[in-house]
């Protein structure tokens, strides 16, 4: 028995619920983040996103609000 691969056409990942921005205090912000991180897919390397790096206070405004 013999078995095939056939490689098909990579369709980029997109959804709308995919966001770049942290959800704090039911508001969707970037916060005061002036850098930004990529997220990649670790199968391919592609990039799926670029996320705003939040820092300290960003954090601390979340587990404020939860």
């Amino acid at each position: 028995m013999a078995f095939t691969t056939a490689l098909t056409k990579h369709v980029p990942f997109s959804s709308p619920f995919l966001r770049d921005a942290g959800y704090i205090d039911g508001v969707w912000t970037s916060g005061d983040a002036t850098r930004t991180f990529d997220v990649l897919n670790p199968a391919t390397g592609e990039l799926l996103a670029s996320l705003p790096d939040m820092g300290a206070a960003e954090t601390r405004a979340a587990i404020d609000a939860a």
